[in-house]
């Protein structure tokens, strides 16, 4: 499908997630809401911890679809356990519980890469 670099905050949380709704138009609305809700964590985090900047990299296969955050901090992400008082902390939690795989790989150089994959209908 491609990749999209962006910098900056909120509105680009909001085009990341329309970008992958608009890769699995084609599912059914639960498969739908699931893609753009994990994407929106894994950038969520990325403009958080990563430096604001991050790129978006969408691919589809008939089975599966796999989003990969890319953002420019060495610091591999931690699965923390949540707070029932805090705010944060359940963003991984929901990836793992909701995707069909994922993981985080270090880049050669600073920074890593966020995925995950989702079965398709």
């Amino acid at each position: 499908m491609g990749t999209w670099h962006a910098r900056g905050g909120v509105a680009q949380l909001r085009l990341a997630r329309d970008l992958v709704g608009e890769s699995v138009r084609d599912q059914d609305v639960d498969t739908r809401d699931t893609a753009v809700l994990l994407a929106d964590e894994c950038v969520a985090n990325a403009l958080r911890h990563g430096g604001g900047e991050f790129d978006l990299t969408v691919r589809r296969s008939p089975a599966t679809v796999r989003v990969e955050v890319t953002d420019r901090s060495p610091r591999m992400p931690i699965a923390l356990r949540a707070d029932p008082m805090s705010e944060r902390g359940r963003g991984l939690a929901i990836v793992s519980r909701l995707s069909s795989r994922w993981g985080s790989d270090p880049l050669p150089t600073d920074g890593k890469v966020v995925w995950f994959e989702l079965a398709l209908k």
